[in-house]
């Protein structure tokens, strides 16, 4: 009766199985295996922070585990998520939070929901699985077909997520008035942000319970990333409080906190809130300068 089921659940798995890098920017961050070493935050880590630059001093590597702004903030939901991707017998770990005021936010509609709970970590599962048909059934919605013909052996656009969690943006623009739109465009749309959103007491409580989750695996750093002088002024204003406030909270665990947002005209971004590729190896080897004491065994 259900025979035709056989040969599309078989052309399913097929087509999955080519999954990968190309597939978007979040699958193989869910094909990988539980990790020691994570860096944690939303999408200026994902984009900013390349962990082949960052030197491993416990004999493991350190892994890109951060999305978006919507995908993870500070809450129950990406808790749980690190806690599937942590090794459970991981006891000298090293964690880099990455901190900025909208990863603390919520709408100011609702500062106590977390809404992420609906989205994509919220569905998964299973976060280690190679191939990984649980996000593929869940997260995924184009065309199956899409995967194979844009299979890593075959093809790599502007975005590709690498084996280490970094998403690689190879973005160029035409020209000047080009970047300068894709600037204002980005900058617009967190000063609509700053308008409807506030800090969380809420989410300010999940960091706490992250970096406590963390510490009992090894130890932990809280970063602020750079921005360019025109986001930091916004966050500036939204949130003037935010560097004492993740200060204040990084005493009161015991860990550090390190504010490279005053480094912004250090840097080039893509659109004023991501660095771009060049720029985020700079960085990262910056912040591995900055580590290798702290992390020392």
């Amino acid at each position: 009766m259900l025979v035709w089921l056989v040969p599309v659940i078989a052309l399913h798995l097929f087509l999955g199985s080519f999954a990968g890098g190309n597939t978007d920017t979040f699958y193989r961050r869910f094909t990988s295996p539980k990790q020691s070493n994570l860096i944690l935050g939303n999408s200026r880590a994902a984009q900013g922070i390349q962990p082949t630059y960052l030197k491993s001093l416990n004999g493991e590597k350190f892994y890109n585990f951060s999305f978006t702004i919507f995908d993870s903030p500070y809450g129950e939901t990406y808790l749980k998520a690190v806690q599937e991707k942590i090794k459970p017998d991981t006891k000298s770990g090293n964690f880099i939070i990455t901190v900025d005021p909208w990863s603390v936010s919520n709408h100011k509609n609702d500062l106590h929901s977390e809404p992420e709970k609906k989205g994509m970590l919220g569905k998964l599962h299973f976060f280690n699985l190679n191939p990984n048909y649980d996000y593929l059934l869940t997260n995924y919605h184009k065309s199956w077909f899409n995967i194979y013909s844009t299979r890593d052996s075959k093809y790599k656009g502007k975005m590709y997520l690498n084996n280490d969690g970094w998403l690689e943006l190879n973005i160029t623009f035409n020209s000047e008035k080009e970047y300068q739109k894709n600037v204002e465009e980005k900058l617009s749309s967190y000063r609509s942000y700053a308008k409807e959103y506030g800090v969380s007491q809420n989410r300010i409580s999940r960091l706490n319970e992250m970096i406590a989750f963390l510490k009992d695996h090894g130890k932990v750093i809280l970063v602020r990333l750079p921005q360019s002088t025109a986001m930091h002024q916004i966050e500036e204003r939204y949130s003037p409080e935010f560097n004492g406030l993740m200060q204040q909270i990084a005493t009161s665990n015991g860990v550090k906190f390190i504010d490279f947002s005053d480094s912004g005209d250090a840097f080039n971004y893509l659109d004023g809130n991501h660095l771009q590729k060049d720029s985020g190896r700079e960085f990262t080897k910056m912040l591995n300068d900055s580590l290798q004491t702290y992390f020392k065994p």
